[in-house]
């Protein structure tokens, strides 16, 4: 698992935070987005359980079928003044007889000069034992980057880019009756965003950031994205992501997201799949293969008034070995499209 794919997914969670009366039946969707968008400015501290599935079976002609699992769960706490995150939690996975057992640990913590240090930390549960660079006793191996404060300035425009937000309400629809979270009563809000969309929106996205910041490197970003999308069209044509949001009736934060793919079409796809495996069968000639896909999503619920206080391990501090990865920028790209299914 690569560590800035690692790191992006926890910058990743810190946008889902910023994403954050009784039920009128009169109520519409725009009405009630519009009153999360601007519930969301007024957060200073949350924690989300995030848990998360991977069902999918690879079919291969002469080869049989093999089943891929993947699953975890994380526990996540976020405060805005100062902007610090921390995440914890596990991840097993099975792949054609492999298995992986993963513990994660992150802490995103602000430095004097306006950056942010984070401080990742892998556990292999399923490792032989064999150590590698950074690692401690407890076989934890720790690794450190820094996110300099021109970086998190364009972050926390990310953030904060309510208007953009705002601006997707008509995407939304309403459900006619209320539903209960945790014993919250709750408005819940859905789409379904195509390829189309999510393309769409990511653009718009991205150019709202360089009007917001002038930002060169923005524009530059969105040139970089448009052009790797358009790589990728034709295999992703697609894909559906379904997005539910459950907003309290009486304060309009979030207490609940939905995300899935599970209305997607793969069958673009399975067709570039016995390329993908290259895989012969006995005449030299590629099987033909399919991907069937069983789940593929994401849960997560809100707590507003659990203290959020943690303290970076002192093995990590000491151990953790530097990085010089583009963590960012792979973030920001995660970030666009994480908001756009967040929507808020």
């Amino acid at each position: 698992m690569k560590r800035s794919v690692v790191v992006s997914a926890a910058l990743a969670g810190a946008m889902v935070f910023s994403c954050l009366t009784g039920f009128d039946s009169a109520a519409t969707a725009e009405d009630v987005f519009q009153k999360y968008v601007e519930a969301s400015k007024e957060t200073k501290q949350a924690t989300m359980d995030v848990t998360y599935n991977a069902s999918a079976a690879l079919n291969v002609e002469t080869y049989g079928s093999f089943d891929m699992a993947l699953s975890g769960s994380l526990k996540e706490g976020m405060t805005m003044d100062p902007l610090q995150l921390y995440m914890n939690g596990n991840i097993t996975g099975s792949a054609m007889g492999t298995t992986a057992d993963y513990t994660m640990e992150m802490y995103m913590v602000p430095e004097d000069d306006g950056s942010e240090s984070i401080y990742v930390g892998m556990t292999d549960n399923s490792a032989s034992g064999d150590s590698t660079e950074g690692s401690t006793e407890s076989g934890t191996t720790w690794e450190h980057q820094s996110i300099s404060a021109e970086d998190m300035n364009s972050f926390k425009a990310l953030m904060d880019n309510t208007e953009f937000y705002s601006s997707q309400s008509d995407k939304f629809t309403l459900a006619s009756e209320p539903v209960t979270v945790n014993g919250k009563e709750c408005y819940e809000l859905a789409a379904d965003f195509s390829w189309a969309d999510i393309k769409e929106l990511t653009g718009s996205y991205l150019n709202s950031i360089a009007e917001k910041t002038g930002s060169d490197d923005a524009s530059s970003d969105l040139a970089d994205l448009q052009s790797e999308l358009s790589q990728v069209d034709p295999y992703l044509g697609g894909l559906v992501l379904h997005t539910a949001i459950d907003i309290g009736t009486d304060d309009y934060k979030a207490y609940a997201i939905h995300l899935d793919l599970n209305s997607s079409d793969w069958s673009a796809i399975n067709e570039i799949l016995p390329s993908l495996l290259g895989l012969t069968d006995d005449e030299g000639k590629a099987p033909s293969a399919s991907l069937t896909v069983s789940d593929l999503s994401m849960d997560g619920t809100y707590d507003y008034d659990s203290a959020v206080s943690f303290t970076v391990p002192q093995e990590a501090l000491d151990s953790a070995v530097t990085s010089s990865s583009e963590a960012f920028s792979e973030a920001e790209g995660l970030l666009s499209s994480q908001s756009e299914s967040a929507a808020g």
